[in-house]
């Protein structure tokens, strides 16, 4: 199957996050960030039985957690 159209990715994002020092010139991070798409619908072309096509929806969400140490200078 092929996807016959093809149009660009739009949505939003929301996330936070915190910083902690733990000694004078470290500190250390985590954040989380919240990916959203929205609703997707496309319509696949069937390579073997011409003609005949196959409609398919989806909502993308992706979900971040990302952590570190950081070091001062």
């Amino acid at each position: 199957m092929t996807q016959s159209r093809h149009s660009p990715t739009v949505g939003w994002t929301a996330g936070g996050g915190v910083e902690y020092a733990f000694m004078p010139k470290w500190t250390a991070k985590i954040e989380y960030l919240y990916l959203d798409f929205g609703n997707h619908s496309f319509i696949m072309n069937d390579a073997i039985n011409v003609g005949a096509s196959v409609t398919a929806s989806t909502h993308q969400t992706v979900n971040v957690v990302r952590g570190g140490l950081n070091y001062h200078f």
